[in-house]
């Protein structure tokens, strides 16, 4: 240790050792902050919903959005406020007057219904997006259907449930109408597509073809809202998968409501 003697090449050597590992707890340190710059970023960066049920669906939603598409932000973002403004936490997940409850149980009984009552409409929503985050993305479905496409279908599908949004956004809707709350729910989809469309082609020149990709997608969403509730849907469509989700998520809900009773 050129001349040192034992006692300074210890000292030395520890003395190395603790710089050393300073140095690595620094490192670590710088990026540690760095991350939770980063996630205060994201953070930042997506909206924080004053409705909590509806900030959860938006925490879940957020993590399936294509990053580069600005027509589904957009997109999202107004249906999350729609969501919002519109009070779904304060209306039924079912009203009795509009459904026929062998759509969502092939037993309905006065019971089933009741639970459905129970339930918000955005809790509801929030129930069938878990659903498929939770459950059904882990086993039930390879599909070639992209996930956040089940998510928007899951997110948007009891739109037209909602009496308040349905008079306000869409007209008044005749209440002897034939048509059940997927189709006005699909009309609302409609709506907005036009509508985010309208806003890109608007500020922006440039529309290329992940736009119109995004369109058509959105227009796919739209359509298995619609046929949801169709007695036979193709099998493995998005139709079909928002079929099986929702009824699951009725099923679960139905189970918790038997359990909290006693």
């Amino acid at each position: 240790m050129n001349g040192y003697r034992k006692e300074e090449e210890v000292f030395f050597l520890s003395e190395t050792a603790v710089g050393y590992n300073n140095a690595v707890a620094l490192l670590k340190l710088r990026n540690a902050i760095r991350s939770s710059c980063k996630e205060e970023e994201v953070e930042k960066k997506r909206i924080i919903y004053s409705n909590k049920v509806v900030d959860d669906i938006s925490i879940i939603v957020t993590k399936y959005l294509p990053k580069k598409s600005e027509f589904w932000k957009l997109f999202t973002r107004k249906a999350l406020l729609d969501m919002q403004y519109y009070n779904f936490t304060s209306q039924p997940s079912v009203n009795r007057k509009s459904i026929k409850m062998s759509d969502y149980f092939i037993d309905a009984s006065e019971d089933k219904l009741r639970c459905c009552e129970n339930i918000d409409l955005a809790t509801h929503t929030l129930n069938v997006i878990k659903e498929y985050d939770e459950v059904y993305i882990n086993y039930k479905y390879t599909t070639h259907i992209d996930g956040f496409l089940i998510v928007m279908a899951c997110l948007l599908h009891d739109y037209g449930k909602s009496i308040k949004l349905t008079v306000e956004k869409l007209g008044n809707i005749d209440k002897k109408s034939k048509f059940g709350h997927e189709y006005y729910s699909a009309i609302y989809i409609n709506n907005l597509i036009t509508e985010v469309q309208k806003t890109i082609t608007k500020e922006s020149s440039n529309i290329d073809d992940i736009f119109h990709f995004d369109m058509s997608n959105a227009n796919l969403v739209k359509n298995a809202v619609k046929d949801h509730h169709l007695k036979v849907v193709e099998e493995g469509s998005l139709a079909n998968i928002l079929k099986d989700i929702d009824g699951a998520a009725r099923k679960r809900e139905y189970q918790n409501y038997i359990e909290k009773r006693g």
